[in-house]
């Protein structure tokens, strides 16, 4: 069918000629060749389409197409033009035709919040014109979040993006941001959890300064950014992208990584960290691709910060380090060295749980140690220096089976209740803690020095400070939980104050080798024991008939003699005793 438009076919309402014009097109547009006698004459219309009219001037040189005002734009996805019109329609100072929108129209967008209104709409799912909102250069706001459908928009004009997590969960696949120099929020989050993304290519980009930017991103691969040179990466910034394996980012001159940071990047491969001061929480937690790495100016490394990194063997380069954190290092199934301890002040919880770290330590500078700390650690051999440590945490250095000296333990105070060197099965001679100082528990439940000593086969001497009671209630509680239980080589423990004292066997059962017991206070310990027919002292609560003495202060003895009238016979006056020399 030819279609013949007259020179003279013209309209003066715009909604019929446009729509004329558009029905034209319509027919034509998927032709694959313009007959140029299809289509002849000349009209004029208001607006029409832009591509509508360039599309039939160009294609039909017998033809043309006039508009007398703005020519309407037409949207990939309608569904996009919806939005915006709802948009404008909440604007206070403008208002377009009602019809279509207009570039005129799409002038109006600039730094407006208004973009907050397409947040959540899953509808939307094309915006390449995006760029034709040519005064809306900096994304504020949470612009996109949460349209989950949108897989394509053009950044071409954005030089800025400062909204916190716009673009959040959308399903963009690929991001290209040619213009855009700056991410100037610190909350971020702009394409965090979008999980279709692939690529990220900012080649312009300087300012990095953003966290979350790219949480959850599952499936990002690439992420190019060579004009960047951060001094950190922020908080969850590259969290959770598992699939990463190509960064193009100057890590050079970062000082330090803030919480997870590079968490779960399994395959990441490894960068310097050798400039990094401060490793935040879980920071580079599940890098399974880092094997040695060197720290030359960490000063702290914070909870979780190696954890689970599985391959790495080595760090090296430490001695700027004085704060381990909780679990930095636990999982590190591979781990055998951290080649110096000696600045470092502060070891948390489980630091090298789960490692194969080995032989001597230097503690010169350490004043705290967590629970668990070194436990589990069957390569370690000794730990020396310890002259600073103070604070001593549970089961600290439980399960160390190669473990033969700990160095001096005088200066500790503070211990936890619960198995310190539990089942240390090579320590070997004194164990000095004699300035303890225990103020809690429960003298009838829990001895504060529960486990301590478990299975300690070769130690010979045990020196305490102030503890609430070493003994227990229940004739039979299981072997594992017992303060000295399977000491064998124990000949010696000499307490400076003991509160409580329970008689039955659970303190010393299995010691063979106890011979002396040192009380240095002038009252006699409280007896209790709430589960005897009677209140009288025997010799079980001392590792049984195996204890030839039991010493105190000289002025005291006649009191001790009194209130352990079963026992009196035992009680020895303090300057009457000499120490046992070990081989």
């Amino acid at each position: 069918m030819n279609i013949k438009v007259n020179q003279d076919n013209t309209r003066t309402e715009s909604n019929v000629s446009d729509n004329t014009v558009e029905k034209i097109y319509q027919e034509l547009k998927d032709k694959e060749t313009h007959n140029q006698q299809d289509l002849v004459g000349r009209v004029e219309i208001e607006h029409g389409y832009e591509d509508t009219v360039e599309f039939l001037n160009t294609n039909y040189r017998n033809f043309r197409c006039i508009t007398t005002g703005e020519p309407y734009i037409r949207f990939v996805d309608p569904e996009v033009e919806i939005a915006l019109k709802d948009i404008i329609d909440h604007m206070n100072d403008y208002t377009y035709d009602g019809v279509g929108l207009t570039q005129i129209d799409l002038d109006q967008f600039k730094r407006s919040y208004d973009f907050d209104r397409i947040t959540g709409n899953t509808k939307i799912t094309k915006f390449p014109e995006f760029n034709r909102l040519r005064n809306y250069t900096n994304v504020l706001g949470s612009c996109f979040n949460n349209c989950s459908n949108l897989e394509e928009i053009n950044f071409s004009n954005i030089t800025t993006i400062s909204g916190s997590w716009c673009f959040h969960n959308t399903g963009l696949k690929n991001i290209n941001l040619p213009n855009c120099v700056s991410f100037s929020t610190a909350t971020g989050g702009f394409f965090a959890d979008c999980p279709n993304l692939i690529t990220f290519n900012a080649p312009l980009l300087e300012t990095f300064q953003s966290g979350s930017i790219f949480q959850s991103c599952n499936n990002l691969t690439t992420v190019y950014i060579p004009n960047a040179h951060p001094t950190k990466v922020m908080q969850n910034t590259f969290y959770n992208c598992k699939s990463l394996v190509n960064l193009t980012l100057d890590m050079s001159n970062v000082t330090e990584l803030q919480g997870s940071a590079f968490e779960n990047c399994y395959n990441l491969p490894p960068f310097d960290i050798s400039s990094i001061i401060i490793f935040g929480k879980a920071s580079l937690k599940e890098c399974h691709q880092f094997v040695n790495i060197e720290i030359d100016s960490c000063e702290t490394i914070y909870q979780m910060t190696f954890q689970n990194c599985i391959n790495l063997e080595t760090v090296r380069n430490t001695v700027n380090v004085t704060h381990i954190d909780d679990t930095a290092f636990k999982g590190c199934l591979k781990l055998t060295l951290f080649e110096d301890f000696s600045s470092v002040e502060y070891i948390g919880s489980q630091v090298f749980n789960e490692t194969l770290l080995a032989g001597q330590i230097d503690l010169s500078s350490c004043e705290y140690i967590g629970q668990k700390a070194f436990s589990g650690l069957t390569g370690l051999t000794s730990v020396i220096n310890t002259g600073s440590i103070t604070r001593l945490r549970t089961y600290a250095f439980s399960n160390c089976t190669n473990l033969t000296s700990i160095g001096d333990l005088s200066g500790v105070t503070d211990i936890d209740s619960e198995g310190l060197f539990y089942n240390c099965i090579n320590l070997t001679g004194e164990i000095n803690l004699s300035n303890i100082n225990i103020q809690n528990g429960d003298a009838n439940q829990y001895p504060t020095i529960y486990r301590t000593f478990n299975n300690c086969q070769k130690i010979t001497r045990v020196i305490l400070g102030n503890v609430r009671s070493i003994g227990y209630r229940w004739n039979t509680f299981d072997n594992g939980r017992i303060t000295f239980y399977n000491c064998i080589k124990l000949h010696t423990v000499d307490i400076k104050h003991l509160d409580y004292f329970t008689p039955c066997e659970g303190a010393f059962r299995n010691t063979p080798s106890m011979k002396y017991f040192i009380l240095r206070q002038t009252t006699p310990p409280l007896y209790t024991d709430d589960y005897t027919k009677d209140d009288i002292i025997d010799l079980t609560g001392f590792g049984g008939s195996s204890v030839q003495k039991i010493f105190v202060p000289d002025e005291a003895v006649n009191t001790y003699k009194v209130e352990w009238s079963n026992i009196a016979s035992y009680i020895y006056p303090l300057s009457e005793y000499v120490p046992i020399v070990d081989e």
